[in-house]
């Protein structure tokens, strides 16, 4: 009899645990290689230290109120702020006022595959420009 209820256990746990892992918060995956000078010479390009608006200002203090912390990236036309994990491996966050106005991350509704697809390709260029080698 115990045996058969570990077994019942066992399954239920696996079926239980089906799916979870299907979607992600993250945005994507980041698959490049930066040295230490890259990444800074990245985040300081891209800095969101230089606004001055309140308005901006309150969002880049709402990314430090995410789950998971980030650096930000703040890119032009259009205009967004992209969370980058700590330990530099995936986007988790976006800011897109043309998409919300909440910060989004990869389970958002507002954020279609092809947007996802586009903010990780906007970055892969950033990343080949600071001469980041792509992981193989």
């Amino acid at each position: 009899m115990k045996s058969k209820l570990r077994a019942f256990f066992v399954v239920s746990l696996f079926i239980s645990c089906y799916g979870v892992n299907e979607n992600s918060s993250e945005i994507g995956s980041i698959n490049y290689n930066c040295s230490s000078s890259g990444w800074n010479q990245i985040f300081s390009k891209f800095s969101t230290s230089y606004f001055s608006d309140n308005v901006t200002k309150q969002i880049v203090e709402d990314f430090n109120n995410m789950p998971f912390k980030v650096d930000l990236i703040y890119l032009k036309e259009p205009a967004e702020i992209i969370g980058i994990s700590e330990d530099r491996y995936t986007i988790r966050y976006l800011y897109n006022p043309n998409i919300s106005n909440q910060i989004l991350d990869g389970l958002s509704s507002q954020l279609t595959e092809s947007e996802k697809e586009r903010i990780q390709t906007r970055m892969v260029k950033i990343f080949e420009e600071h001469n980041c080698k792509i992981n193989e």
